[in-house]
């Protein structure tokens, strides 16, 4: 059984000019129906019903689990098919982001899928152009929700690495400023990178600590002037 991924695409474009007016539980039903015959079919009904439910905030998490389980039994590829296609069709994103949002496992999954490097090259042109917002974008947003320590420290590195002179600015205001926190094992690890790195030193140099506790403010002070013997 394959999925046309074109066709996903052209659903997810269209579907803005929908009426909306779609009863989830039964949508539900007829997805199921529909993937006995046309599993194309069933994904831009599935794309639908994530737009509609979308409107009903006080229903949406019970939905989007369904719809996530609903999609896997169309075939098992579809995720990977959604994800390849993210970089390059916004509307595929703004979509079906609100399906993978059901859980943090699925998020994780698209950085597994897409790698740290596109998110952070992604990430980085974002804060050069104020107007985008992207896939990356989002998934920085809230990486505190859905990134596991060694991962979150992953992105941080390579989004400092990869940022020319002015991007590391906006990486120091925003992912790093934000990672920062009392936490002490975060804290260490702050100042060893500091201590080894320059680049990761002159990042912290971006580092708001007005709103931190006066620990955290004194430690990220000395680590911006730290150098290893």
């Amino acid at each position: 059984m394959e999925i046309d991924g074109d066709r996903i695409v052209s659903a997810c474009v269209l579907v803005d000019a929908a009426d909306g007016e779609v009863d989830a539980d039964t949508a539900l039903v007829e997805l199921v129906e529909l993937v006995r015959v046309d599993p194309g079919a069933a994904l831009a009904h599935a794309v639908r019903i994530c737009r509609a439910v979308a409107a009903e905030e006080e229903r949406w998490l019970t939905d989007f689990d369904a719809l996530v389980v609903a999609l896997r039994r169309i075939d098992p590829s579809w995720l990977a098919v959604v994800i390849d296609l993210v970089p390059s069709e916004k509307a595929l994103w703004d979509t079906v982001n609100w399906a993978l949002r059901s859980t943090d496992d699925e998020r994780r999954l698209i950085v597994d899928r897409l790698g740290v490097g596109l998110l952070s090259e992604t990430w980085l042109a974002d804060s050069s152009a104020p107007d985008q917002y992207s896939w990356a974008s989002s998934l920085l947003g809230d990486i505190e929700e859905w990134a596991d320590e060694d991962l979150h420290r992953s992105i941080l590195l390579r989004l400092i690495a990869d940022a020319d002179d002015e991007q590391i600015w906006h990486v120091a205001a925003a992912p790093l400023e934000d990672f920062i926190n009392d936490d002490p094992e975060r804290l260490l690890w702050v100042e060893q990178q500091a201590a080894a790195d320059p680049r990761f030193r002159l990042a912290l140099t971006g580092v708001w600590t007005s709103g931190k506790s006066d620990e955290v403010a004194q430690r990220v002070d000395r680590a911006r002037n730290s150098v290893q013997n």
